[in-house]
């Protein structure tokens, strides 16, 4: 059964981004994009992200309630969950100032976007959610450990990848 539904009309594609730092992409204070962080944010991201090429984005709804393990064995199906299919917080934030710019990109209604990312240090992978708060009129970023794996996700969500499964 599919539970993956691909719903970009098109690719999306994200310029070449160069480095920065962890307070560029979430700023402390004044932000015009973040509210609120998640403290795991700046624990388990590292402080630097490197320079990154064009990237093309691929954007997948979730028919069914799933877990992280369910939408791991879904995704590596098709491929596996590797550097391709990681994403920088520096595209997330990217994407998201597109979408405050009138792109209709994200889920704008109390469902998540979901992306892949990792700390090469830890050698950890996470899912790194945003999700638009109606009250504060702000992107609320957020991040689980994959390691849990049960951690469900509701049907509706988006989960962002690099690549299209076939």
């Amino acid at each position: 059964m599919k539970v993956l539904k691909n719903v970009s009309n098109n690719s999306i594609t994200i310029p070449p981004l160069k480095s920065s730092s962890f307070i560029d992409i979430f700023p402390p204070n004044n932000d015009s994009f973040f509210g609120a962080l998640d403290s795991n944010l700046e624990a388990w991201l590292p402080g630097n992200f490197k320079e990154l090429p064009r990237t093309e984005v691929v954007i997948y709804q979730l028919l069914e309630p799933l877990n992280n393990r369910e939408v791991i064995d879904q995704i590596s199906n098709e491929t596996s969950i590797l550097e391709k299919d990681i994403f920088s917080p520096m595209q997330i934030r990217h994407l998201v100032e597109r979408q405050q710019k009138g792109e209709k990109i994200l889920l704008n209604n109390g469902f998540s976007n979901l992306f892949f990312v990792t700390n090469p240090e830890r050698k950890e992978l996470y899912l790194l959610g945003v999700v638009y708060d109606d009250m504060v009129q702000k992107w609320v970023p957020y991040i689980y450990r994959l390691r849990n794996l049960y951690r469900a996700w509701s049907r509706g969500n988006q989960i962002f990848l690099r690549n299209k499964l076939s």
